[in-house]
């Protein structure tokens, strides 16, 4: 019993003191003050005086303890113990404290002793327009299909790297606030035109008379694996990855004999054909983009299969040699025709030229003509004998003459005197 009577009695005391205690925070609460101060203050800026608003005695102040409470470690506020002044303690930056809200409160304690005694001290900050405007990002990428309508509206999104070229669209976004003074800030938007995907593959090649894409194809049986058939050329209209194309099979007679190359479209043979092959084979291709949405175009292409001509090729070949050898013969028998009838045209333009440039012979400036007669008076020789020396030697050039006979000189020439009866005489010439 004693022990319960002890722990009421505690309980007693306990509860005299929570009332006491809440009696003079009651009457704290009744001399609570609220100052407005702007923002951006420096520190030692004066908020009010906390000694004269409460009407507490100076002269108290230090003695019973005069002091502010808050929650931080490094207070925004201070108060002076020898006049009860509240100033600033470090400086205020609303948008740190209060990030958005409208409204920005302090609440402090201003705490005396002996008594205790509790006042809560409001105070507002009231926001100062000291920050521009400012965005994320000093430049933003807008990307706008080409399809879009006029009139259509585009949120502002995360900054990407601006692009420069012709379908790029660049302008200046200002943002201006409504305070006293007004502050500004910009930011550089740059409009990219993505391509959209709105153009399908254009075949080139093959192409038939009539417009379609279709080709036929000739190649000899004897081929082995690799051999190159056609190429399958395409375009489209598109840029970047919506450019890009692709080629495919659907179709094929025989998947086994001919394969496709993906990027570059080449039609190549996979193997040799062998007897049980048909001879006319058919290729359907199909060209895609690389779209999101992808567009695609087909184009045919018939492969027949010939019989090799190894023998006419021989052939032709062979004729082409024996011609080629019979125009080379002509042609070394005319250049040596050409060249026996200039050498003959020479030596006779030679021979003529040798003969007008003969120099005139010396020993016709010693010729003379010689009359010979007969000095019996029987009459005159019957032929004249003529004789020539070069070397001022006589020489007799003319018939055996008869025993007796004798040269003269005549008064045009040497004279020949023959006697009538046969004797030797001597003949003395005269020059």
């Amino acid at each position: 019993m004693e022990e319960r009577a002890r722990r009421a009695r505690r309980e007693d005391r306990w509860l005299c003191v929570r009332i006491t205690v809440l009696l003079f925070v009651w009457r704290g609460s009744l001399a609570q003050i609220r100052y407005s101060v702007p923002e951006e203050l420096n520190e030692g800026a004066v908020v009010g005086n906390i000694a004269k608003d409460l009407g507490i005695d100076l002269s108290i102040l230090k003695e019973r303890g005069f002091r502010i409470v808050s929650g931080s470690t490094e207070p925004l506020f201070q108060v002076n113990q020898n006049d009860g002044i509240l100033y600033v303690n470090r400086k205020i930056d609303r948008e740190e404290m209060c990030e958005r809200s409208s409204t920005c409160l302090v609440n402090v304690k201003a705490v005396l002793e002996r008594p205790l005694e509790v006042h809560h001290i409001g105070v507002e900050v009231v926001d100062v327009n000291d920050h521009p405007p400012r965005f994320p990002d000093t430049e933003r990428r807008l990307e706008i299909a080409e399809s879009a309508l006029p009139g259509a509206r585009f949120q502002l999104q995360a900054a990407r790297d601006p692009d420069a070229g012709v379908n790029s669209v660049q302008f200046q976004v200002v943002a201006k606030d409504s305070g006293t003074p007004s502050l500004s800030s910009n930011v550089t938007v740059n409009v990219f035109i993505l391509d959209q995907n709105d153009n399908a593959p254009v075949i080139l090649s093959p192409v038939s008379a009539n417009g379609s894409a279709e080709g036929v194809e000739e190649i000899p049986r004897n081929v082995n694996a690799g051999h190159s058939v056609t190429k399958v050329r395409a375009y489209d209209a598109d840029i970047g990855y919506n450019a890009w194309l692709s080629f495919s099979l659907q179709y094929a007679t025989d998947s086994s004999l001919f394969g496709l190359e993906r990027y570059s479209g080449h039609i190549r043979t996979l193997r040799s054909f062998t007897e049980t092959d048909e001879a006319e084979h058919k290729l359907v291709i199909v060209v895609k983009d690389n779209g999101n949405v992808s567009l695609s175009a087909t184009a045919t292409v018939i492969i027949n299969a010939v019989e090799p001509k190894e023998a006419f090729a021989a052939s032709d070949t062979k004729s082409a040699v024996q011609t080629e050898e019979e125009d080379y013969v002509t042609f070394y028998l005319i250049i040596t025709l050409g060249s026996v009838s200039a050498l003959f045209l020479l030596s006779i333009i030679g021979l003529i030229v040798m003969q007008c440039s003969k120099p005139p012979d010396n020993s016709s400036k010693y010729s003379r003509d010689s009359n010979y007669a007969n000095t019996s008076g029987s009459g005159t020789l019957c032929h004249s004998i003529q004789y020539r020396s070069g070397d001022k030697r006589y020489m007799l050039v003319g018939p055996r003459m008869s025993i007796g006979s004798a040269i003269v000189p005549g008064s045009n020439g040497n004279t020949l005197v023959v006697p009538d009866h046969r004797r030797r005489i001597s003949g003395e010439v005269r020059n």
